[in-house]
């Protein structure tokens, strides 16, 4: 499955929106659309939409409101998505330093 087809299923299945998408992915709601129309995707975003669908191929047997509501869930403390978005986020920063922080690796 490509990434076109891995972003369309995550939207479809996840009983989120494009803009909730956008937010969890640190792009904008267009962005979303975009990729889910086959326009190129970064290979750090390419990274993200891989380990959202594998979190979602967790989840087949669910509807999507039910997707939404176990990926939202704050039953374990942090949430699937809260996660994920502090991972990735600093995942992000060190594989892509500033001018400065390159300096130092």
């Amino acid at each position: 499955m490509n990434n076109e087809e891995k972003i369309r299923y995550i939207q479809e299945h996840s009983g989120l929106n494009s803009k909730e998408l956008g937010d969890i992915f640190g792009v904008s709601r267009r962005s979303i659309q975009n990729w889910a129309s086959g326009s190129a995707i970064s290979e750090s975003n390419a990274t993200k939409i891989e380990l959202f669908y594998d979190k979602m191929m967790t989840l087949t047997d669910l509807t999507p409101k039910e997707s939404r509501a176990a990926l939202t869930s704050r039953a374990g403390g942090e949430s699937f998505i809260q996660g994920f978005k502090r991972s990735t986020k600093k995942a992000q920063t060190m594989i892509a330093p500033t001018p400065i922080e390159a300096r130092f690796i």
